[in-house]
């Protein structure tokens, strides 16, 4: 990978680390909680070491409604 697919990539994580904080998430919540709203997915598969980890998955479903239109546009932007 060149160091302008690098420097893009940082430039898209940072882009959704924003919008994951804009919508109330970690970036991992944001990732499932966008998976879970997705409609072209049928199954969800989490996996997780840690008891807190299992935690942070389950309250996910909480906030999935988070995930405003806006916030996908938002999200769609980044990765134009």
């Amino acid at each position: 990978m060149g160091d302008s697919n690098i420097d893009q990539t940082r430039k898209k994580l940072r882009g959704i680390a924003d919008v994951s904080k804009e919508a109330g998430m970690s970036m991992s919540q944001f990732s499932l909680a966008w998976v879970l709203k997705n409609k072209y997915v049928a199954t969800a598969i989490t996996g997780s070491k840690r008891p807190e980890q299992l935690e942070e998955n389950v309250k996910t479903l909480e906030l999935v409604s988070n995930i405003s239109d806006e916030i996908e546009e938002k999200l769609e932007k980044i990765f134009r």
